[in-house]
């Protein structure tokens, strides 16, 4: 039974950009999107700013698998910068591997990504737990929501939002 379940966001609240979430379940870490913030009149030189991975380094064995949502670089851009030092495969569209991909080439970034391409109504098995993939309405192709099963019902993501007063 799933008695340990922890949703920890490292970046993303509160603010455009950064957005990352470490769902734990009994010891198996599931890391739905990377992102970056672009920097502003406060931190002038800045070419990103990344969510903090502490937690993730210090449990690098745990991450079982990243999930990026869809292409823009506020869900995707921290990616490159983690997953060399907490690697693990990425689920992710087309659409969303090509955006990773292009930023990476922009950004000099060399990189052997283990990608594995999903789409809307697919679901796969990641350490013996299934996620589901679903469509959600975004101004980007190929956006996703997901869903991972526990014994208490699923924990469901609909990728990054903001709203504004």
């Amino acid at each position: 039974m799933d008695r340990n379940i922890k949703v920890i966001a490292l970046g993303g609240l509160d603010e455009k950009g950064k957005n990352c979430y470490a769902i734990e379940i009994e010891g198996d870490i599931f890391v739905i999107d990377a992102g970056v913030k672009f920097p502003d009149k406060l931190t002038p030189g800045i070419d990103y700013i990344i969510a903090r991975f502490d937690y993730l380094f210090i449990n690098k064995d745990k991450v079982r698998a990243y999930f990026i949502t869809h292409g823009h670089d506020e869900v995707f851009g921290g990616l490159p910068y983690i997953i060399r030092k907490v690697p693990a495969p990425v689920y992710c569209t087309g659409v969303t591997k090509f955006m990773i991909e292009s930023f990476m080439l922009h950004n000099h970034l060399d990189l052997n990504i283990e990608f594995n391409i999903v789409k809307s109504g697919d679901s796969v098995m990641v350490s013996g737990r299934k996620i589901s993939f679903f469509g959600v309405a975004h101004n980007i192709p190929q956006s996703l929501g997901l869903a991972i099963s526990t014994d208490y019902g699923s924990i469901i993501y609909i990728g990054s939002h903001i709203v504004n007063n």
